[in-house]
């Protein structure tokens, strides 16, 4: 039998090793998140494959990306291409928007591939940064050394100037700490919980992955 007649005819069932894997085309209604926090999805075209003979189902790639991508919409997060969009109408680089926004360069990467999605305090503080300038520009001046040469502060901790109230520039630390915890409170405000973040591939019901296929067999399938 030539390979594009076995081609043709669908390719084996990698659990039963009988049956003949035929496509076609599902919609989807499943709930993802856990303990009452959970969303419903719904997915429409994604692309599975069926055993005649056991009547298992497999999904690949494509019908994992259709899932994440749902439940990305499902949870009301900002699309992967809007936040590339944000970055890049801001005048950022990878490295600096990371910087800025405090995660580190792969994550934000992630974020933008659609890979795995942000959770809802950063979804919000993305899109705070989009529509108020000024909060790009706070953030910049957290790195900006405190006027006077006072020493270093550490996040949420002590320093020689706020023991001091009369140093010279010794409410600046403080004032950015207050500012930067009313921002935080802002932006959790507008954040309900939500699931952890997961990678997509996911499968609902009884679906399973569909490994790389195997050399076709040289035996003649089952009549």
């Amino acid at each position: 039998m030539s390979e594009n007649t076995r081609n043709a005819r669908g390719r084996r069932c990698p659990v039963c090793g009988r049956g003949i894997l035929r496509p076609r085309l599902i919609s989807e209604v499943f709930e993802y998140g856990e303990d009452g926090d959970a969303v419903l999805v719904r997915t429409q075209d994604v692309p599975v494959e069926d055993c005649n003979a056991c009547g298992e189902s497999f999904s690949g790639p494509k019908a994992a990306r259709i899932r994440h991508e749902a439940i990305g919409r499902a949870l009301g997060l900002l699309p992967p291409q809007e936040i590339r969009a944000i970055r890049e109408c801001l005048g950022q680089s990878l490295d600096q928007f990371a910087k800025l926004i405090g995660v580190r360069v792969n994550r934000l990467s992630q974020w933008e591939n659609g890979t795995t999605w942000q959770d809802r305090t950063a979804d919000r503080l993305l899109r705070l940064l989009y529509v108020r300038n000024e909060n790009i520009e706070y953030l910049k001046s957290l790195d900006t050394p405190p006027p006077g040469g006072a020493e270093g502060t550490e996040f949420g901790g002590e320093t020689a100037a706020s023991r001091n109230p009369d140093a010279v520039g010794s409410s600046q630390p403080q004032t950015r700490q207050n500012e930067l915890d009313r921002l935080l409170a802002a932006v959790k405000a507008q954040a309900p919980s939500q699931p952890r973040a997961r990678s997509f591939g996911g499968l609902p019901r009884r679906i399973r992955p569909l490994d790389p296929p195997e050399p076709p067999s040289t035996s003649p399938p089952p009549s």
